[in-house]
């Protein structure tokens, strides 16, 4: 199913390539689609307000008889579900992509690069070759356009590909890449410290805890440099101290790290939006007391799992609580929980295949009704 997607895709890029360019690159359009994209994006979590975006853009399209205004009405569809965290939901937004790749027919850079950049977040991790080559043409338009809509955000795309793939002195140059685009002001401390913090997460995996260490307390620095943190600044902010803890105890200092990592789970707690980070925190805060011989705080941390595990519907998370389960009963030398772990984990793994096949059916689907519509188009 897999490389069936991938054939479908390669189609899919030739398809782009050749579709011809019905106008030169219309500089004030480009510029409003921009500056609709942030009207779009400072209500991205209310539906009720896209739909009313789309609607105006619709009505000037009908006044005004402008293609731009009509391609405007379906590029904040993509805003729907933008920046979700529910992976269902994000794959929902790929049929509006290719409407809107269709619709444009290359004629605005603007929308071509927005639309690559999407697909190139949508295939980071079901096919990085592909979200790769979205990635790339994106950049080659926005550097050549020269105004920079998204450069600084493909370029860290391209460095969290490049880290996913174990690739890490690759991530750190695109990471860098990414910074050195970023202009130096308030609304772009939070990802001036992102990288940062990426800058540490590579050097924790190429195995230099002292760089990983100094970097991660860059970032901090920096998002202390924040007044009056919005949600999304706080919640990274802990995170970001979070990994300092796990650096920490990579390094051995238990007890720094024992108290960041509590920090960081006591945040989490009761938030249904944070328990993938929840899981990883409980599995770093086992891992500690496993070394520390502190099997009381051990158990503590099973029993905050199995909260979880009720909790939290991703099935990965559900994989990685119950490997944390087993490590315990075979710790506590318990065989006849391990064997019902073993059997509870293989039933989980086949769950989680099966749902990976119907999102790839689904995307299969999806692109072959894309490149139908394209061939149409082009009769």
């Amino acid at each position: 199913m897999k490389k069936d997607v991938i054939k479908i895709l390669a189609v899919l890029l030739l398809i782009l390539n050749i579709i011809s360019c019905s106008s030169s690159t219309k500089d004030e359009a480009n510029h409003y689609f921009d500056k609709i994209g942030h009207e779009a994006a400072a209500v991205r979590h209310r539906p009720e307000k896209i739909i009313a975006l789309k609607n105006r853009e619709l009505e000037k399209n009908r006044e005004t008889n402008d293609r731009k205004f009509l391609i405007s009405s379906k590029y904040v569809e993509l805003f729907n579900d933008a920046d979700s965290k529910d992976d269902e939901l994000l794959i929902k937004t790929i049929p509006v992509v290719y409407e809107l790749l269709i619709l444009n027919n290359n004629e605005y850079d603007y929308i071509s690069i927005a639309c690559n950049f999407n697909l190139a977040h949508q295939f980071e991790h079901r096919s990085p070759k592909l979200s790769m080559q979205f990635l790339n043409e994106a950049i080659k338009l926005d550097d050549k356009d020269g105004q920079k809509y998204f450069l600084p955000h493909l370029y860290h795309l391209k460095g969290r590909i490049y880290y996913n793939e174990k690739q890490y002195k690759q991530a750190l140059f695109y990471f860098n890449k990414c910074l050195q685009n970023l202009p130096k002001d308030r609304k772009n401390l939070l990802y001036i410290a992102s990288m940062h913090n990426n800058f540490g997460l590579s050097y924790e995996k190429m195995g230099n805890l002292n760089l990983a260490t100094e970097e991660t307390k860059k970032a901090i620095v920096i998002l202390e440099q924040i007044k009056d943190m919005t949600a999304e600044e706080e919640d990274f902010f802990v995170s970001v101290k979070g990994n300092l803890g796990f650096y920490y105890y990579q390094s051995k200092k238990y007890a720094e790290a024992e108290l960041l990592m509590k920090e960081e789970m006591n945040y989490y707690k009761g938030k249904v939006e944070f328990y993938h980070l929840a899981v990883m925190n409980m599995e770093r805060q086992f891992d500690l007391y496993n070394e520390t011989n502190e099997n009381d705080k051990m158990k503590e941390m099973i029993n905050y799992g199995l909260f979880l595990e009720g909790k939290t519907t991703d099935i990965q998370d559900k994989i990685q609580i119950n490997e944390m389960l087993q490590s315990y009963e075979l710790k506590m030398n318990n065989n006849t929980g391990v064997k019902g772990l073993c059997k509870k984990l293989k039933l989980l793994r086949d769950q989680s295949n099966e749902k990976t096949n119907d999102k790839l059916m689904y995307i299969s689907d999806t692109l072959n009704s894309f490149i139908i519509k394209s061939v149409d188009q082009e009769a």
